[in-house]
């Protein structure tokens, strides 16, 4: 009981951290029904119920406790993902780990003799901590003098984005974030959101600091609208790019067969693993994959700006089943589901 009370806490003073980050004015008709106030500018509840979302409470208070420990440890580090990936034959699928770099002294993994010539080798690599997220303190190196002389961090092959998504945007990698659940019948993707930067937070484009968030038709691989956070423009959803002014909406993301298979070959191959969130990028030769996420922190922004999370009978099942949603709630929406 008071284990329960304490999730249930800690779920609440994460929402209200989260609404009180937002620029915009708390709303009691949104928080009342478990979302953040927020999400009556982002989500499109005029051309769906609104019980096919899943709630900001709902997400706080039950998706930490879906995937074990040990499979966020696994994933949470960088270093450990690399060796995963390298260990079941799938390492062709990311950018390619050069090296480790521990309080300044240059470790290689690709044969390279000193930093320099790892440098001369790829001109441009991608420094990144080995634990953490949101892009923070990663950036592109092109000098021995731009390396830090502490702490640990991988130093990865440039990534190259395919034509259509620098053509959006040319300063960042610009990255999806595909959400893939696992139950009894296998892995399977319930939701894709497509991310570009914005100019003041090259080369990162993460939405949270400042990118644009499209959903991904999981189907035909077609971007809808793109959303930003609100106060952060002069409008919050967005038909082009508010910096670029390039179309969003209608692009279609090459490779999407093979970025979906790729995503469920990952999902399948991690022991242990019940969902994922997968950020991948498209190269001019396919699709390749930077990390996975087992501890997403609120997959709501990025996914259901374009189309909630619940419209499949399917991911219904998997939330009841690991208890985000209730019994009750599950068993309306697929009955509302199957008469739809």
């Amino acid at each position: 009981m008071i284990q329960g009370l304490s999730r249930r806490a800690r779920a609440l003073a994460g929402l209200w951290g989260l609404e009180r980050a937002s620029l915009v004015a708390p709303r009691v008709d949104m928080l009342s029904r478990g979302f953040l106030s927020k999400r009556r500018r982002m989500y499109p509840f005029h051309a769906y119920p609104r019980d096919r979302f899943l709630s900001d409470w709902e997400v706080e208070l039950r998706f930490p406790a879906i995937n074990p420990a040990f499979v966020k440890e696994l994933l949470g580090n960088k270093l450990a993902f690399h060796l995963f990936l390298r260990d079941f034959g799938l390492d062709g699928h990311s950018c390619g780990l050069v090296g480790l770099l521990a309080d300044g002294a240059f470790v290689p993994t690709e044969g390279a003799a000193d930093l320099g010539e790892a440098l001369q080798r790829s001109r441009r690599l991608f420094l990144k901590p080995v634990s953490g997220g949101g892009g923070r303190r990663c950036r592109v190196v092109e000098d021995v003098g731009e390396l830090p002389g502490e702490g640990l961090w991988l130093l990865e092959r440039e990534g190259v984005p395919h034509p259509y998504a620098s053509s959006i945007f040319p300063g960042a990698l610009n990255t999806l974030r595909v959400l893939v659940l696992k139950d009894a019948r296998g892995a399977f993707l319930a939701g894709a959101a497509h991310r570009f930067g914005a100019s003041r937070e090259v080369p990162v484009d993460n939405f949270s600091r400042g990118g644009v968030a499209c959903g991904v038709d999981p189907e035909r691989g077609v971007l809808g609208r793109g959303v930003t956070e609100p106060g952060l423009y002069a409008r919050d959803v967005h038909d082009r790019h508010p910096v670029t002014g390039k179309r969003l909406e209608g692009v279609r993301v090459p490779f999407w067969e093979d970025l979906k298979e790729l995503t469920v070959e990952l999902t399948e191959a991690v022991p242990g693993l019940r969902y994922a969130g997968w950020d991948i990028f498209v190269s001019p030769e396919g699709p390749k994959v930077i990390e996975g996420n087992g501890d997403v922190a609120n997959p709501n922004n990025l996914l259901q700006p374009h189309r909630p999370l619940l419209t499949c009978p399917r991911t219904v099942a998997f939330f009841r089943d690991h208890h985000v949603l209730s019994e009750g709630r599950a068993e309306a929406l697929i009955r509302n589901l199957g008469a739809a």
